[in-house]
């Protein structure tokens, strides 16, 4: 929602990227400091670390980020889980090492990957081409070594592998980075110059667009949108930077060259901030909107199960139904979630066969919109009476063709 000022009582604070004017836009007192740490006991659910939420938007660049963030709070390690077992994901996936392969790799080579996570990305990329070899970095994976894939449980740029690779990827990482120049330059200065770079993050505009309310979240610091995401590459020293929409608008694919300095910086102002502002005013109403319509279903006759228990689901519910009781079933597809809680709310995470045993008609909402047609099959081939359906778009509900 939009934060009440009261005047002379904004705090000034300029944008880390361009040094333009920002404003407060969304606060959230309470949340999940990770969204993709699960728990074993209701008890230690609702134990879990927290932090507040203050997103402001810079009025000139559209870059997002939330300045009441405390890293202190946000603890990478074993336990931390963003696997995605699916079977649109694992093509998105080898959609983008194709692209790799084309673009940079057409004759093989090393790849570092700076925050690999559990390093699926680089093994989809290491066992679709045989003549590349990947090295990843990250806090919260597994050391592993094996003939093509190399695994390291660290911190970039505290350590940094000796190998010289022929591109660097980071995916999914800079949205977490409290200083988003200083690590792209950290990066851009660790390799040689003319190294090219492939950076992905979560684009702002489709959550403003799409009125997806639960993609606000405390582990990710930075928001960013094309106008932003290329002033900052171009202040790092990444040089000849583009972007890309990808995953149905969900994510932005940013890539330049290391080492090269920007002869100028863009000067045209986004008009992301004055489209940010009005979504937050309206914010609190799109949630009761969708509450709303989760109680009419109810009251028709149906049980309500949501399908997706990461950031996005996890958001979700606690927004929609604090008080749970609006919606029967948190489902996941990955058996790490299974018969764990979610963080703060509590609420048990359940494998999808669980909705077999429903006697009523369900309404099974997707959280996100690109897996609506894989779980509408899912849901067939257990023969359910269900109906699929995303929230937050322009008619309010999608629900998975036929």
């Amino acid at each position: 929602m939009l934060k009440q000022i009261l005047p002379g009582k904004e705090q000034v604070m300029s944008c880390a990227i361009c040094a333009g004017d920002t404003i407060s836009a969304i606060e959230r007192e309470r949340i999940p400091a990770l969204q993709n740490r699960v728990y074993s006991s209701a008890r230690e659910a609702r134990a879990a670390q927290h932090g507040r939420l203050e997103i402001r938007v810079c009025r000139r660049c559209g870059y997002a980020f939330n300045a009441a963030f405390d890293s202190t709070v946000v603890v990478y390690d074993e336990h931390y889980n963003n696997d995605v077992p699916s079977r649109t994901f694992d093509q998105y996936y080898q959609q983008i090492a194709t692209h790799l392969r084309q673009r940079y790799l057409q004759n093989g080579g090393t790849v570092l990957d700076v925050g690999c996570g559990k390093g699926q990305f680089l093994q989809t990329l290491t066992r679709m081409f045989g003549d590349i070899r990947g090295i990843g970095i990250d806090p919260s994976c597994r050391p592993y070594e094996g003939d093509r894939v190399k695994l390291i449980a660290a911190e970039f740029p505290q350590f940094m592998p000796e190998e010289i690779p022929d591109l660097v990827i980071c995916r999914h990482t800079l949205e977490h980075i409290p200083n988003p120049i200083k690590f792209v330059r950290a990066i851009s200065a660790a390799v040689p110059s003319g190294t090219p770079i492939f950076f992905e993050v979560p684009d702002a505009s489709w959550i403003v667009q799409n009125r997806a309310f639960w993609d606000w979240c405390y582990e990710h610091v930075n928001y960013f949108v094309a106008e932003s995401a290329m002033r900052a590459l171009t202040m790092a020293n990444v040089g000849r930077p583009t972007s890309t929409l990808a995953f149905g608008g969900q994510y932005l694919w940013m890539e330049g060259i290391a080492g090269e300095v920007n002869a100028k910086t863009p000067s045209r102002y986004s008009p992301f901030a004055h489209a940010m502002l009005n979504y937050a005013r309206h914010e609190d109403e799109y949630a009761a909107s969708i509450r709303r319509q989760i109680l009419e279903w109810r009251v028709a006759g149906y049980s309500i199960a949501v399908w997706g228990m990461a950031t996005k689901g996890i958001e979700f519910v606690a927004m929609v139904d604090p008080e749970a009781k609006l919606i029967d079933h948190c489902v996941d597809i990955n058996p790490l979630k299974q018969e764990k809680y979610t963080p703060l709310s509590a609420r048990v995470i359940q494998s999808p066969v669980v909705l077999q045993q429903s006697r009523l008609p369900l309404i099974v909402i997707v959280m996100n919109p690109c897996y609506l047609n894989e779980i509408h099959e899912e849901c067939g081939r257990m023969s359910l009476n269900a109906k699929c359906i995303t929230m937050g778009f322009e008619n309010n509900v999608k629900a998975a063709a036929a």
